[in-house]
């Protein structure tokens, strides 16, 4: 199967969203995928109507469990793939960018999280599972 083609011509210094890159030795991305965010964090909570709450609010989620394949060229300089998510700050509107997962890639082009972001998205330890 083909992995899609890179978008690199999408200016990612004020884009609020979520993407994948591969990366080389030295942390510079060589390949980035825009992608819908598979890592959610928190859930919608919807009020009872009939008990007068017509809200709608967010709930974290705890102990993020489960399984994520994706398709990414096999590029030789190509040493880890980086889940990324940029998000505005719900007071200042200021971009965040952070890195959610990394995975390392081998010989095989297969790979294991590393590292994890401190939203609770790896399962609270940022080595757990996705």
């Amino acid at each position: 199967m083909l992995s899609a083609a890179s978008d690199d011509d999408i200016s990612f210094d004020d884009v609020v969203g979520f993407w994948l890159e591969l990366r080389d030795a030295d942390g510079k991305p060589v390949y980035r995928q825009v992608m819908v965010d598979p890592f959610r964090s928190d859930i919608e909570i919807f009020g009872d109507p009939k008990l007068g709450e017509e809200t709608i609010s967010r709930s974290p989620i705890e102990n993020i469990e489960g399984h994520l394949e994706v398709i990414v060229p096999a590029l030789p300089m190509a040493k880890s793939i980086v889940f990324v998510r940029a998000s505005p700050a719900k007071e200042t509107k200021q971009l965040i960018v952070k890195d959610v997962a990394e995975v390392l890639l081998n010989e095989n082009v297969s790979g294991s999280v590393t590292k994890g972001g401190k939203d609770n998205t790896t399962g609270g330890d940022g080595n757990g599972p996705l």
